[in-house]
């Protein structure tokens, strides 16, 4: 199968994308709550937080000059309060670029394309509130994908332990411009890599590996699909499904999957064998109108199940000759 996207042999080095952004907010603090912990200012002393922002990654598009809304919510399940503080900046995405290191730039100008309709709030215990943030475009923005993000800063003092209580998280903004001036986004991909981890393989199962890049200027959802052909070309049914939970990756952010293709069906007379062909197909834009693909062949040859049949065989024809030799 071919496309308008040429396959292509070079790897990405760095890589930058919402899974990597989701794992490093599991991981990583600004100061030092984003995994829904915050640390006591003693040393040697910590409090476990309970404290949910959501969402943490907000998706839109927008156009040059418009005005985008959307809300988050803040919620503090502890026994104290809070002093909520909001802030603005960008990813970091030179950083993240050269480093595949996450941080923030709060002097750029992304931060002072939002604005939130409160910049401190005193968050009580076990209050849970809405918070709208508003995104101003402006008119000169460039074409594609760009990524602010909205910065929670949390203070208290914890009476009982004499504990200053501080700590930050983070929602990332992905914005794509998709226009301007009859210019649209461009939605493009790299196939690095698809390949069968055993040319030769013992019974119908195989395991296979694909790497994808988003070569693009904006985030993309690509969503595929691994075909197998039996030997005699039949398009057996059961497929695989690349990015099955639909991650979204921003420019040099990659897909790496390692899929199993089992047929099944239980035991068989006479088993699969021979030449079986594997396809890959994804596509990088919600039309399907841009994907790569790419092929690779692969062995089933049943040695266990040819055993079995041959020591059957055996076994019934040494029945058999008993059986004549009693006669004669």
């Amino acid at each position: 199968m071919s496309g308008n996207i040429t396959n292509k042999s070079g790897f990405y080095r760095y890589q930058i994308g919402v899974f990597a952004v989701t794992l490093a907010l599991l991981t990583f603090s600004l100061s030092p709550l984003s995994r829904s912990k915050v640390h006591a200012a003693q040393k040697n002393n910590s409090v476990e937080n309970k404290i949910t922002v959501s969402p943490v990654i907000y998706e839109l598009e927008a156009d040059p000059g418009s005005l985008k809304t959307f809300y988050v919510n803040i919620e503090n399940a502890n026994s104290y309060n809070l002093e909520v503080n909001i802030s603005f900046a960008g990813l970091d995405y030179e950083t993240f670029v050269k480093e595949n290191r996450l941080e923030l730039d709060e002097d750029s100008k992304l931060g002072s394309w939002l604005s939130a309709e409160r910049d401190s709030f005193i968050l009580k215990k076990n209050e849970s509130r809405s918070l709208k943030i508003n995104l101003q475009i402006p008119s000169d923005a460039d074409l594609g994908g760009e990524y602010p993000a909205v910065i929670y800063s949390f203070k208290s003092k914890e009476v009982k332990k004499n504990l200053s209580i501080v700590g930050r998280s983070t929602t990332f903004i992905y914005l794509n411009v998709p226009q301007i001036k009859g210019e649209s986004v461009i939605y493009e991909l790299d196939l690095v890599l698809f390949d069968v981890l055993d040319k030769v393989v013992f019974s119908p199962k195989a395991d296979f590996k694909v790497n994808v890049v988003n070569n693009g200027n904006s985030f993309a959802k690509p969503r595929g699909k691994i075909y197998i052909f039996d030997s005699k070309g039949k398009n057996l049914s059961n497929t695989l499904t690349i990015n099955d939970n639909y991650s979204t990756l921003i420019p040099g952010k990659s897909i790496d999957e390692q899929l199993r293709w089992d047929r099944g069906g239980g035991f068989k007379l006479i088993p699969d064998f021979g030449k079986y062909k594997a396809e890959v197909v994804v596509f990088a834009d919600p039309d399907q109108s841009r994907w790569v693909s790419s092929e690779v062949t692969f062995y089933v040859i049943p040695i266990w199940h040819l055993a079995a049949l041959l020591v059957i065989l055996a076994a019934v024809s040494f029945v058999f000759v008993l059986i004549r030799k009693k006669r004669l």
